[in-house]
């Protein structure tokens, strides 16, 4: 794949004490997290136009006076950069217009953009390269030791950062999925604590019931309340009947909800057991057929 790069540009700091170059690196970290905090600090991608394979710099971090390097270039650009990193090991150089590793066109192209000296810090995954972390100079320099740390670290610190966003957005869309689904269909969600008997409900099923979050409680009463009286023996399970991990509890009844409308529920539950080896919760959904009527 062809490669949308980031490339963070800060200024190094004048002290080389251990508390000068920690800073350095907060800073650098704290610049990129603000910067990109709604989109991933590192995103590879592939951009193929009507004419050749272009590759781009996304956004970048500067430090004042220095100009941006964002936009879209010819991958021939980077070719060295990912030919360089893309086995994983951290590209070091000092100066570039004395590197000779360094394909001339593209050593002009770096030079003409004041990327001067620079330390890239790639992230391979299953043999894969999916982002790159550089911290340019505008000068030549010659990198301690103690700078190529802190750089790395603030890779791997930016990196697990970037898997928890994309982890927490993936839980969002599928939740989101979830949510329309259950409203399509119907169904509301709960939780039962056997031990304490405090029950959770989704939104979709305070609906169901004609309940409302934050006013109306969730409980045995309050469920056995709403249910018809004469459907209550539909409902009714004992510690015999979950004795085996992955049972399932179906029932079909009748409720009576606040506003008096009649409706019929169709209820599965799955008794789910604890590390003692005792049901400890029932987790199950609950839809709204539909037939409805009024008492």
């Amino acid at each position: 794949e062809v490669p949308r790069l980031k490339t963070l540009k800060a200024a190094r700091p004048k002290q080389t004490d251990s508390a000068a170059l920690m800073q350095w690196r907060d800073d650098i970290y704290e610049a990129v997290q603000n910067r990109l905090k709604d989109e991933p600090v590192a995103h590879w991608d592939t951009l193929l136009p009507a004419h050749g394979i272009w590759c781009g710099v996304v956004n970048d971090y500067a430090a004042e006076g220095v100009d941006s390097v964002a936009g879209r270039y010819p991958f021939e650009a980077f070719r060295t950069t990912y030919d360089r990193v893309a086995s994983g090991g951290t590209w070091v150089v000092e100066d570039a217009a004395g590197n000779t590793e360094i394909a001339p066109a593209e050593r002009d192209f770096f030079l003409s953009r004041q990327v001067v000296a620079w330390v890239d810090v790639p992230l391979v995954k299953a043999g894969r390269l999916l982002a790159i972390l550089c911290v340019v100079q505008t000068q030549p320099h010659t990198w301690g030791s103690r700078e190529i740390d802190l750089v790395e670290q603030t890779a791997e610190r930016l990196w697990a950062a970037v898997a928890r966003a994309r982890a927490e957005a993936g839980l969002r869309e599928s939740e989101e999925r979830l949510r329309i689904a259950l409203e399509a269909g119907r169904m509301g969600t709960y939780r039962l604590d056997l031990a304490t008997g405090e029950q959770q409900w989704s939104d979709g099923q305070y609906e169901i019931f004609g309940l409302t979050r934050g006013v109306d409680a969730p409980s045995r009463e309050l469920f056995l309340s709403l249910v018809h009286p004469d459907d209550h023996h539909r409902i009714a399970f004992t510690a015999e009947d979950i004795r085996t991990p992955g049972t399932y509890l179906d029932s079909e009844f009748r409720i009576i909800r606040p506003d008096g409308e009649l409706r019929w529920i169709i209820a599965h539950a799955l008794a789910v057991f604890g590390p003692d080896g005792r049901p400890a919760e029932l987790i199950g959904v609950a839809i709204h057929r539909l037939f409805a009527g009024r008492i």
